[in-house]
Formats: structure tokens, sequence, C-alpha cells
């Protein structure tokens, strides 16, 4: 199974997801956050096969939990209402300067929104190896 990385915005939601030996993230582009986001997640969730998502948490650089924390959690809780997946949360400092530097030398044609979700996705893979071969 596959996992779903989601970069929150207030206007776009920026998605990634893994490879079936989650070793690789991959961009899925950006949603709207309109009223048919939870809807068309879900429906991504199943044509992708997703057994598992990964949404980025908003901390400052000192690790204290933003204000934007609180919207977050609104969102997985609404989120949880459609899908019936684990959903865990991924510490996203410093995802959108990664993924602006990554796109600023790569040429491509990605989002913003999308390469953080990307961003975030790679940092759980990794985190996720390093506590298997532990």
């Amino acid at each position: 199974m596959r996992i779903l990385a989601i970069d929150y915005g207030l206007r776009r939601f920026g998605l990634a997801v893994s490879d079936e030996g989650r070793s690789f993230a991959f961009s899925r582009g950006a949603m709207a956050a309109d009223g048919s986001l939870l809807t068309r997640l879900a429906e991504l969730c199943r044509s992708e096969k997703i057994g598992e998502i990964i949404v980025g948490w908003p901390r400052s650089l000192s690790g204290q939990e933003r204000v934007q924390a609180m919207a977050v959690a609104r969102f997985i809780e609404r989120l949880r209402a459609v899908v019936s997946l684990p959903i865990k949360i991924q510490d996203e400092r410093f995802s959108t300067a990664l993924a602006r530097r990554k796109l600023r030398g790569s040429g491509r044609r990605i989002s913003l929104d999308a390469a953080s979700a990307v961003t975030i996705l790679e940092s759980y893979l990794v985190r996720s190896r390093s506590h298997s071969n532990a």
C-alpha cells in the first residue's frame, strides 16, 4: 500500500504519493481547498491504493506549534470522517524552503504546494526507514 502526503494550505493542498515499496515520493499536484476537497481526497486514496496518510504539521523554528496547527487538526478530523485509514502527522518545518530550493534548479513544472508535499513525504519515509533499522 502507498502513502499519501498532504501539505495543508488555505487555498490549495499539495499532494504526494509514495511508490508501493515506500521508498520514493512522487508529486500528485495540488487540489483547491473547496467544498469537494474531501470527496476528491477519498477518491484519490481509492485510486492510488493508499494505506496511510501523512499530513504536514506546522511548527515554528523553535518547535512550537504554529497557529495554523488548529486548522490542520480540524482538517484531519474531517478527513477521518471520509477515509478509514491511519492518519499521522509529520513535522513540516523547512519543507517549503527545501521545496523552493529543489524547484529552482530542477526545471520541473510542479507547484510549490506539491513540491512541499513531496518533501514532507520524503522526510517521513527517511524517518520510517531509520526507525525500522534501529
